[in-house]
């Protein structure tokens, strides 16, 4: 997994359909409603595979020429895979005005297209999906100052929304939090979602256009 300022960093929103037969089943939509309310958190994630959505943001702030800075992908499902857009912002540190007061409040922006392959993205979510939980308090990791890193995965499943998140330092940033139907989990596992982000969807990601963004500034 890559950090901002070492290799770098993560919103990831995806969508699940219940469907009701209405000629078999006669489901009312109140009905769908409440059966999904019913649902126990680990059958909510277990379906996280049938996403059609992903978003992804990774945040970082701290001492360095550039900070904040921030990645966010957008994407969806499509007949190629998931597609979208990636958009990256980086704003200068108020550290190089004294040798580039021309650089003062300068934000340097760039967006690219995204395509993720289908059997990636499935790959990903179903690791995700098998996640192993700790019912408790998140507590981030946050050894050392002046690096603050932001990484948030939104999971939409039905009327559900499953977030991962940690503001955790270090390489995979353990641990991180889980909320799922209003509770609050603790993941300690270096493979997910870290290990997963990094081996399935980091190669599409285009990070290497955020590095070039921010050696536009010399």
């Amino acid at each position: 997994m890559k950090l901002f300022f070492r290799p770098i960093n993560f919103l990831l929103l995806a969508g699940n359909l219940l469907l009701a037969s209405n000629s078999s089943v006669g489901m009312t939509s109140a009905q769908a409603s409440s059966q999904a309310d019913s649902r126990s958190p680990f059958e909510t994630l277990s379906q996280i595979v049938q996403a059609d959505s992903i978003r992804i943001k990774d945040e970082w702030e701290g001492y360095g020429p550039f900070s904040p800075i921030s990645a966010f992908w957008d994407l969806h499902r499509s007949q190629d895979g998931f597609s979208g857009t990636a958009t990256f912002r980086a704003h200068t540190h108020y550290s190089l005005y004294f040798s580039r007061p021309d650089l003062e409040g300068k934000v340097l922006t760039d967006t690219v297209d995204i395509l993720v392959p289908a059997g990636n993205v499935t790959s990903f979510l179903s690791r995700l999906s098998r996640v192993r939980l700790f019912k408790g308090e998140y507590v981030p990791s946050i050894p050392r100052i002046a690096s603050y890193p932001s990484i948030s995965i939104e999971i939409e499943v039905g009327p559900e929304t499953i977030t991962f998140f940690t503001r955790s330092q270090g390489k995979e940033h353990i641990p991180w939090g889980v909320t799922i139907q209003g509770e609050t989990y603790v993941v300690v596992s270096s493979d997910v979602p870290a290990g997963a982000l990094e081996q399935h969807l980091e190669p599409h990601l285009k990070r290497e256009v955020l590095k070039e963004l921010l050696n536009t500034v010399k």
